[in-house]
């Protein structure tokens, strides 16, 4: 049998670790675009709380009404017009994950308490509405899935967040 004691030559160690150290550069700077790019323009973030009251006696007639406050954040680096806020309704989670039409969807017109729509929103900036929480949406999160959020101009779909809304006990 015949062995061969084969060495690699100083060049041929350098080709290797140039091919090897180009590879891991041009690998991380693909990484780093991809991260870059998803990082910049604006980025909405949405929350949604239910069974909220206003306590500090507003005049139009709403003290005793109670609200869904839907609280959008930018925290990109672009401003951004919010123009809807919206509700939907899904039966299912399957039908939400795959956004079948929901069951229900509605915009809110005239957010409660807040700035009118549209309305922009610059990095850094929050903007807030309430939507009065009436039986119908309250049946709506008992029987199904409830979400509500916003729509801006950076995104074709509405950015939405569950609400589920629970019985308050009364003390």
């Amino acid at each position: 049998m015949l062995q061969r004691n084969y060495q690699m030559s100083p060049s041929e160690v350098a080709a290797w670790y140039g091919a090897v150290l180009a590879t891991v550069v041009f690998m991380w700077n693909v990484v780093w675009n991809v991260y870059t790019w998803k990082r910049t323009g604006a980025i909405v973030n949405v929350t949604s709380t239910p069974n909220c009251k206003v306590f500090n006696g507003i005049p139009n007639g709403l003290e005793d009404k109670t609200f869904i406050f839907v609280w959008a954040a930018n925290t990109g680096d672009r401003k951004t017009t919010l123009t809807h806020l919206v509700v939907s309704h899904y039966t299912s989670v399957f039908k939400f994950l795959i956004r079948i039409q929901s069951e229900e969807s509605g915009v809110v017109l005239r957010p409660e308490l807040s700035e009118p729509l549209p309305y922009v929103l610059g990095p850094g900036e929050q903007w807030g509405g309430g939507i009065i929480q009436t039986k119908k949406l309250e049946e709506i999160s008992k029987k199904g899935y409830l979400y509500c959020g916003v729509l801006h101009s950076s995104r074709k779909r509405p950015i939405i967040k569950r609400v589920i809304i629970k019985e308050l006990k009364d003390d």
